[in-house]
C-alpha cells in the first residue's frame, strides 16, 4: 500500500487547486464538478490549520463522482465572518442555493459560523474534530498577544513541535506526521497557520448554528490530540439530537487515518 505522502503526491500530480476571487479575496478550490463532472448533492469541505484543499483526496477520489466536492483553501485573513460571506458569494456565483458543508478543526469553527450567518444555504453541516470555544483549549496555543508578534517561522517551529509529541500507534499516525510536517515546511502559505489560528483567538466562540440537530452531524476522536475530552463533550452535549460519531481512534486528522470510515459516514448522510 502507497504511504500516505506518495498517495497525495500522485493526487497533485492529476489535481491542481485553482484561484478563484471571492469578494476581492483570492481562495484556492478543487471542484469535482470540473474534475470528474460530478453530479448529486454540494458539499463545502474546509480545511484545519494545517490544511490545504487537496488534504481531502481520500474522499475526492472516493466520493467526488457522486458527490460535487467542493474543497477550499483560505485567503489570509482573521475574520472568520468575512470568511463565511465569501463562501456565501461562492455559492451565489455557482447558482446554488444549498449545500452541505463541512469543517475540520479550524474548519469546523467556521462551518459553525456559517451555519449561524448563513442558514438557509445549509443543508447538513458537519463539525469534525472541532470546537466551541477557545478558552477550552487555550493552553495548547501561545496567548493571542504573542501570536500575533510571533514570526511566522517560529510559530511554524512551535507547531512542528507540537506534532513530534502526538501518539504513533499505527504506521498511518506516524505517516500523517511526516506528511503534516512537509505541509507546514513547503506547502502552506508561510503565513496561513498564524492567521488561521488568530481568527479563532479574536473570534473566541462559535455561536450556536441557526439550524436544528437534524442538519447536523458531529465527527470525533476518543484520541483527539488537540481537542480535549472536556471540548468533544461541550459540542456533543450542544447538538445532544444531532447524529453523532465518536470514533475510537483517529487522532486529529480522521479523514486521513480512518479515510474509509469517514467516507462512509459521508456516504450514508448525502447519497442515502
Amino acid at each position: 500500500m502507497a504511504s500516505l505522502i506518495s498517495a497525495i503526491d500522485k493526487f497533485r500530480e492529476k489535481t491542481s487547486p485553482v484561484g478563484i476571487t471571492l469578494r476581492g479575496r483570492k481562495w484556492k478550490m478543487i471542484d469535482t464538478l470540473g474534475k470528474n463532472n460530478a453530479k448529486g448533492p454540494v458539499l463545502i469541505m474546509l480545511p484545519g490549520t494545517l490544511g490545504n484543499a487537496d488534504i481531502f483526496f481520500n474522499q475526492i477520489n472516493k466520493l467526488g463522482k457522486r458527490i460535487r466536492i467542493i474543497a477550499m483553501a483560505y485567503p489570509l485573513i482573521t475574520d472568520v465572518d468575512l470568511i463565511a460571506g465569501d463562501i456565501a458569494s461562492l455559492l451565489d456565483r455557482m447558482g446554488v442555493e444549498k449545500a452541505s458543508i463541512l469543517g475540520s478543526s479550524y474548519g469546523g469553527f467556521v462551518a459553525q459560523i456559517f451555519a449561524q450567518n448563513h442558514p438557509t444555504r445549509v443543508d447538513t453541516l458537519f463539525i469534525g474534530n472541532s470546537l466551541t470555544d477557545i478558552d477550552l483549549v487555550r493552553p495548547a496555543f501561545p496567548p493571542i498577544k504573542q501570536l500575533m508578534k510571533t514570526p511566522p517561522k517560529d510559530l511554524r517551529k512551535h507547531i512542528s513541535g507540537q506534532m513530534a509529541g502526538w501518539a504513533e500507534p499505527e504506521k498511518i499516525f506516524a505517516e500523517v506526521k511526516a506528511f503534516l510536517q512537509r505541509e507546514l515546511a513547503e506547502y502552506l502559505p508561510p503565513r496561513g497557520p498564524k492567521m488561521r489560528l488568530a481568527a479563532i483567538f479574536l473570534r473566541k466562540k462559535a455561536p450556536v448554528p441557526a439550524i436544528p440537530d437534524k442538519q447536523i452531524v458531529v465527527i470525533g476522536c476518543e484520541d483527539d490530540p488537540l481537542i480535549p475530552t472536556a471540548v468533544r463533550k461541550d459540542i456533543r452535549k450542544r447538538h445532544r439530537k444531532a447524529e453523532q460519531h465518536r470514533l475510537p481512534s483517529g487522532g486529529h486528522f480522521p479523514y486521513l487515518t480512518r479515510s474509509s470510515v469517514y467516507n462512509k459516514i459521508l456516504e450514508d448522510r448525502l447519497l442515502s
